[in-house]
This record gives C-alpha cells, sequence and structure tokens, in this order.
C-alpha cells in the first residue's frame, strides 16, 4: 500500500521576510510475496518483515518540496522614499521520482528535478512625490475631483459709494440705491455738521440698501452716506493657466516595473535515492547537494553527477537532460494629463529558452561528448511601435506595392549588410569583397542573409535608422517601446452634456509586437578565438551561418479599438 506524509512550515522570520516551507513524500509499503494468514508456518516471518517496512517508512517513490521567501523591502521607510515601495519573492522546487522496477540487466535510474523562480516589484507612487512639494499638494487637491475646483480663498476688491444732499425724516425710510452689486456693505450716514446719524441699515439687495432714522430723532437735510462694500473677483486666470499647466505636468501618476525570472532542469538515470530533505548520502558525497535541492540552476550538473558515479551507465537511456530558463519584464504607468483623460501605458519583453543535452554512457561506462547533441529552442516578443507605417498608401501600377516593402528590400538590406561586414572585418580574418552572387551586398552578408533581413525588416516597419537599429534578433530591455490604452470621459462632465447623458466614453488602444515564433541552434555553428563566426561555416547561398536558425518574425499590430465611442443615456 501507499503511504503519504505531508510537511508544512511558516515562520516570519521579520514583520518584512517571511518564509514557507511544504513537502510531500509518497513511500510504498512493499508486504511479502503470498498470502498473509494467521496460522501459516511464515506468518510470523513475514509479518516481520511487513513492520520492518512499517517503521523504517517504505520505499521511496515520490518526493517533492518548495519554498518561499517573501521580502518587503522598506524602503518605504525613508522619508524621502516614501513614495517607493519594492517587495522580492524566492521560490524553489525540487522534485525526485523513483524509476521503473526492470530486468536485472537494465538500470534506467530515477528523474530528478528542480526549478526556481525570482520577482522583483517596484511601485513608484509619483502623486506622493509630487505633494511632498506644498504648491503641488494644493493643485493635487484642486484635482482631487476630476475637474479643478477652485479656491475657497477667493479675491476681493474694496468698493465705495457716496452720494450728498440726502434728506431723512424722523422715522421714515430712506432708500438709498448705490449700484455695487453686493449684499456684502456697510453705510454711514452723516448729517450737515459732520456727525454720524444713528438708525437702522437693512440691506435690500446686491444694489440697494434701506435707512430708517430713530423716531425720536429730528430730520435732517444735506446728508452725505458712505457706502463701502466686498465684491468677489475671482481666481487670477494666470493662476489658473499655472495650476493646468502644473497638472499637465504631473501627469505621470504611477509607475510599476516587474521582472520574473524562472529557471528548471530535469536529470535522467539518476541513481541515488532520497532520505532528508531528498538528500542522500552515495558513494561517500551528499547527492545531489544543497544548492540543487535548494533550486539553483547549474549548466554543468550532470558533469558534476558523471564525476560522482550518481548517473546510470545502461546505454538505453534516451532522455536528455532538460534545462529551461524564462525571463518577463514588464513595466506599466498611468498618465492624466487633463480632467477626464487618463493613459494606461504598458511596455514588456518576454524570452524563453529550453536546452537539451544527451548524457548517455558508452559500452565502456563513459560518457562521451559525442553523444551529447546539444540543441537549444526558445522564442521571443517585445512591445515595439510600428504606427508609423500603420496607413501606408499602397500603390499600384503594374502591381500592387509597398512604399515600406520597396525600403526594405532595395535600401535597408544594403546597408545591414554593410554594417555586419564592417564589423566582421574587425575579427581580422575576414576581408570585404562584393558577394558573388549579388554585388550590392557584402560576401557573408548577402541578399538572403537572416542576420541581414531581419534587422532590416525590423528597421523599415518601425521606422528606425538601420545603421543604428540592434543587429541582435533578441532585442534588449533598451528597445522596448510602450503600447498605450486612452479613455477620455471629461465630456460627462459637462453640464449641457449630462441633462442628455448620463456618461460618455472614448476610447482608444494600440498594441504592436515584434515576435520570433522560435528558434534553434544550429549545430554547424562555428566561432573564431575572437568570437566572431568562423569564415568557413557558411550555408548553401555562402552566407555566414548564424548561432540560431530563426523559424519565422513576425510584427503584429492592432487597434483595438481605434477609436470607440460609448454614450449611455
Amino acid at each position: 500500500f501507499i503511504w503519504n506524509r505531508y510537511y508544512d512550515l511558516q515562520f516570519d522570520l521579520t514583520r518584512a521576510l517571511k518564509f514557507d516551507f511544504s513537502a510531500t513524500n509518497t513511500s510504498r509499503i512493499d508486504e511479502p510475496e503470498g498470502v498473509l494468514r494467521k496460522g501459516e508456518g511464515d506468518f510470523e516471518e513475514k509479518m516481520d518483515s511487513l513492520w520492518r517496512e512499517i517503521f523504517t517508512l517504505g520505499r521511496n517513490t515520490r518526493y517533492n518540496h518548495n519554498f518561499n521567501i517573501a521580502y518587503t523591502i522598506p524602503i518605504n521607510k525613508i522619508p524621502l522614499l516614501n513614495w517607493v515601495s519594492s517587495s522580492a519573492r524566492y521560490s524553489a522546487t525540487f522534485g525526485w521520482d523513483v524509476g521503473p522496477i526492470t530486468a536485472d540487466t537494465l538500470n534506467l535510474g530515477n528523474n530528478l528535478k528542480n526549478s526556481n523562480n525570482f520577482q522583483l516589484n517596484g511601485q513608484l507612487s509619483m502623486t506622493n512625490l509630487y505633494n511632498k512639494i506644498p504648491y503641488l499638494k494644493e493643485v493635487n487637491n484642486k484635482f482631487r475631483n476630476g475637474f479643478r475646483q477652485p479656491s475657497a480663498e477667493g479675491r476681493t476688491k474694496e468698493v465705495s459709494y457716496t452720494q450728498d444732499g440726502i434728506s431723512l425724516r424722523s422715522g421714515r425710510t430712506r432708500s438709498i440705491n448705490h449700484k455695487l452689486k453686493t449684499e456684502s456693505v456697510t453705510a454711514v450716514f452723516y448729517s450737515e455738521d459732520g456727525q454720524e446719524i444713528e438708525g437702522e441699515l437693512v440691506v435690500a439687495s446686491e444694489n440697494r440698501i434701506t435707512f430708517t432714522t430713530d423716531t425720536s430723532a429730528e430730520d435732517y437735510r444735506r446728508v452725505r452716506v458712505e457706502v463701502t462694500g466686498t465684491v468677489e473677483k475671482g481666481e487670477s486666470p494666470f493662476i489658473i493657466i499655472a495650476d493646468y499647466t502644473t497638472r499637465i505636468l504631473m501627469g505621470i501618476r504611477n509607475i510599476a516595473v516587474t521582472y520574473n525570472q524562472s529557471n528548471g532542469s530535469m536529470l535522467p538515470g539518476y541513481m541515488p535515492s532520497t532520505s532528508l530533505l531528498g538528500l542522500q548520502n552515495y558513494n561517500g558525497t551528499l547527492a545531489p547537494g544543497w544548492p540543487f535541492i535548494l533550486g539553483w540552476q547549474d549548466p554543468h550538473f550532470p558533469e558534476t553527477a558523471v564525476r560522482n558515479d550518481w548517473l546510470s551507465k545502461d546505454p538505453v537511456i534516451n532522455s536528455p537532460y532538460i534545462m529551461n530558463h524564462s525571463n518577463t519584464f514588464n513595466i506599466r504607468s498611468t498618465v492624466e494629463p487633463l480632467p477626464g483623460l487618463r493613459i494606461d501605458l504598458t511596455a514588456n519583453r518576454n524570452y524563453t529558452k529550453n536546452i537539451n543535452e544527451y548524457y548517455i554512457a558508452d559500452i565502456f561506462g563513459n560518457f562521451p561528448d559525442s553523444t551529447r547533441s546539444r540543441q537549444m529552442t526558445g522564442n521571443f516578443s517585445i512591445s515595439t511601435i510600428t504606427i508609423g507605417t500603420a496607413f501606408e498608401k499602397v500603390f499600384s501600377s503594374e502591381n500592387f506595392a509597398s512604399a515600406t516593402f520597396e525600403q526594405f528590400k532595395h535600401e535597408y538590406r544594403q546597408q545591414i549588410s554593410t554594417r555586419l561586414a564592417n564589423e566582421r572585418a574587425q575579427g581580422g580574418d575576414y576581408v570585404m569583397r562584393p558577394d558573388t552572387n549579388n554585388p550590392d551586398f557584402w560576401d557573408g552578408y548577402g541578399e538572403s542573409a537572416q542576420s541581414v533581413l531581419i534587422p532590416a525588416f525590423l528597421a523599415a516597419y518601425a521606422k528606425k535608422d538601420p545603421n543604428h537599429v540592434n543587429l541582435n534578433p533578441l532585442l534588449d530591455i533598451r528597445d522596448m517601446l510602450p503600447n498605450w490604452r486612452l479613455t477620455f470621459d471629461g465630456l460627462s462632465k459637462i453640464p449641457f452634456i449630462q441633462k442628455y447623458f448620463r456618461s460618455i466614453n472614448i476610447n482608444h488602444s494600440y498594441r504592436s509586437s515584434y515576435t520570433i515564433g522560435s528558434f534553434i541552434s544550429n549545430p554547424f555553428y562555428l566561432a573564431s578565438e575572437a568570437g566572431y563566426v568562423d569564415t568557413a561555416s557558411r550555408d548553401m547561398n555562402g552566407n555566414f551561418l548564424n548561432e540560431a536558425d530563426i523559424g519565422s518574425v513576425s510584427i503584429s499590430e492592432q487597434f483595438s479599438p481605434l477609436i470607440a465611442l460609448d454614450m449611455n443615456w
């Protein structure tokens, strides 16, 4: 019968550093052959054998463990950098599977594998950075609800009105039209001899006040009234322009960066079993070693296994040693240059590589290099911008033709061929001379050479300078260009439109990617001591061979949508 054992451990080393581990071990309890029946002569012997199996935890058939270490980098604890957050994570797995039970003449060994994953995340909250400056924080507060809110402390100005020769009768109300257009006014009435007259003042409107003298007072002639008030001037247009300009300059609201790398390997024909954490003391060495069970990737691990006699020497094994590698780099950013306008930018790069190698023993028990048959395969993609050729006109005289394609065919290929030839000439063992098939190109870098076609294709359709375009088909991070998605809902905030529509959204999206569908290593490729392609390493057309043959290269471009108008009413 099968016995499964599970182990789990979680431990927070600190508030920022956390660790968890889990393992599963599957073992088989091998029962004695025959019927186990009490009263039989061999019953006690079979029971002892069964209990020995149980006490030794059986025969391991599978073991797996994985662990994770997560660390929140406390960079945001520094006051000047509290707008930055970052975290790192390392995960690893280890696995061992027992090989099949075979005849004594075969020894296929066991399967061994491990993997690791490293992830680094970074977040830049640009809004928090801007808010460290008081004026920028004030501007952000004004635009908190999308559109700019007027300042609570508006500008004002003092206004006044004076009138002479007024007559006031005792206990009667007199109306004064000052036309100052404000209800925030005060008025003082002076008699002919300059004494202030007591009475009741009432603000009737923003242009008129009334004044009533006491009934006990006498009548007054030639009275002078002085009215003063405060009028709201509104905000200065220069302040409004400055606020909007500042808000545009603060359009980048956040930036997020993610890097992810995964690696794994699998080795067949592994002879040792497992004990503690997948390790076993085998032939005086600890197999497969601490680095391997912790997920470390060593391209020379099979050679270590050969030296330590960990690999089966059975020549019927024909499964390869496999190593895989992938990395992904992503950048995301949100830009809000104007109220209601949001632009989401994304840029990414993805690379995958797989390596197969055969470690097969010959009849003498050796592992010759001739049996390795090393092979590398993979694929690649990166975001780019090719909108410059998206709306190109296709003209026709006799046949349809593309100006970009003609430029690629008749100009850019020749320029790339020249660049490659000049670069190869630096190796010292190559002399530039015209290609025998087409003198417009250089020897080894003809019109159909892979190393010429791909950079020329990218330069033509991405509108890049052929004298500066990357000659390596596997573009690096510096060649990433962002794609975008644009959303505008500002029309929904206009009062007139709000009467008829609940919402109006305008959307636009653009995506473009450069993709290598697949590549495979070329076993006939040779390199010189200086690291350049060997001059004798050529294909049937006389072009230099490439380290990897690329099956297909494409540029995929999408407007999804070009423009979309969504209206709800």
